[in-house]
């Protein structure tokens, strides 16, 4: 379907010097799209130019059928053309195009029938990425990106380093031409790049990246390994400006710009913390400081009730010891005293017995004899009765 519109082309190995994206090759004069009108005729040509081929308009997505009794052809499909893909261009190129869309997968209900051929080239670009030996083993992962095992990005940069360290590597088995071969230093680089830039897009339109993520693990995969070193700033400000895609610089840029202010309002926000903690700690030590010394006054107290208690206790056991020695003499003084007036009570009774006998026999003066002795006994004993109350025991 030729719509006559002008396309952009995408080439899956072009890097930005700089920024290290892919570049927009805008071309002088337009060229028209070979004719698609399947997701099968879209690989064909993604493939057979290895990757640098215009894909088709966006406007064609909509009426583009996605059928999933197609699904098994066109993966074969993509098995079959990318033995010759030697950079993984074509999964980046088809990757850079879904992403370039705009549409969120996971949420198509703007555009469902664009999201339903989007999605199908995303699992198409990963049968692609498979084929490679550098993505084999982690097709699992590269399905699910909330899986346990996930490929990072400067890991895969990594090994195909080491897979290139002789010069010579073994990237499919059968390819045509391929086999245990030479690979040129610049097919490396390429391969390189498109490996983490695949994968990188990847996760991106799979929505397991922000825009962050993706900037730092290409930055750590790939930029920072092409940034010049030890150059003037002179070098360093011409570099920039002839990089060709100040749009790209200007995201990186604008993102880390943003990043850096929303760093530094976080610092603000937590000096603040910090600050109204201190104020607060503060605060505290000083009524740590009033409680500490409530309770050294309190434990003056406490030792001064104390040494008043055992005092009074002291007192009270003395008062008591006295008490007793006191009470026991007492009870002797009662005894000694109830003795003697029992004595003299019988003595003085049996007088005023016989004295009473004399009186009732007629002799009055015996009778008088008697009662003189009684009463003079009476008298002795009620005086020191007297006695003993003024200054005795009781």
């Amino acid at each position: 379907m030729n719509t006559g519109a002008e396309n952009t082309e995408i080439a899956g190995d072009g890097v930005d010097s700089v920024a290290g994206l892919p570049k927009v090759k805008a071309k002088k004069k337009a060229t028209k799209a070979a004719r698609i009108t399947s997701i099968d005729d879209l690989i064909v040509q993604v493939y057979k130019s290895s990757g640098t081929a215009t894909v088709a308009p966006g406007d064609i997505l909509a009426v583009l059928p996605v059928d999933d009794e197609d699904l098994e052809r066109q993966r074969a499909l993509v098995v079959e053309h990318a033995r010759e893909d030697l950079t993984l261009a074509a999964p980046c190129k088809i990757l850079t195009f879904v992403a370039s869309r705009g549409v969120d997968l996971n949420r198509p209900t703007a555009q469902p029938g664009v999201a339903r051929v989007l999605n199908r080239l995303v699992e198409l670009a990963i049968v692609g990425m498979c084929q490679s030996r550098i993505f084999r083993v982690h097709e699992a992962s590269l399905v699910d990106p909330l899986s346990a095992s996930q490929p990072a990005p400067i890991l895969v940069r990594e090994a195909v380093q080491e897979w290139f360290k002789d010069g010579r590597a073994e990237m499919r088995d059968g390819g045509k031409g391929l086999g245990d071969g030479p690979f040129t230093a610049a097919n490396r680089a390429r391969l390189e790049k498109n490996a983490v830039y695949a994968l990188g897009l990847l996760r991106v339109v799979q929505g397991a990246w922000n825009l962050d993520r993706f900037i730092d693990e290409l930055n750590r995969a790939v930029w920072v390994t092409a940034v010049p070193s030890a150059i003037r700033v002179e070098r360093q400000a011409s570099t920039i400006v002839e990089s060709g895609r100040l749009d790209s610089l200007g995201l990186v840029a604008a993102n880390y710009s943003s990043r850096m202010a929303q760093y530094a309002s976080e610092v603000d926000r937590l000096e603040n913390v910090v600050n109204a903690s201190s104020s607060r700690e503060a605060v505290l030590v000083g009524q740590i400081e009033v409680g500490n010394e409530r309770e050294r006054s309190l434990v003056e107290e406490s030792d001064v009730l104390r040494s008043e208690v055992q005092r009074l206790e002291a007192a009270l056991a003395a008062e008591r010891e006295s008490r007793i020695v006191s009470q026991s003499h007492l009870i002797d003084d009662y005894e000694l005293l109830r003795t003697r007036v029992i004595g003299r009570l019988t003595e003085e009774v049996s007088l005023l017995t016989t004295g009473l006998e004399a009186l009732r026999d007629g002799v009055p003066s015996v009778t008088e004899e008697y009662l003189d002795r009684s009463l003079r006994g009476l008298g002795r004993e009620l005086e020191q009765l007297r006695i003993t109350k003024g200054g005795g025991a009781l």
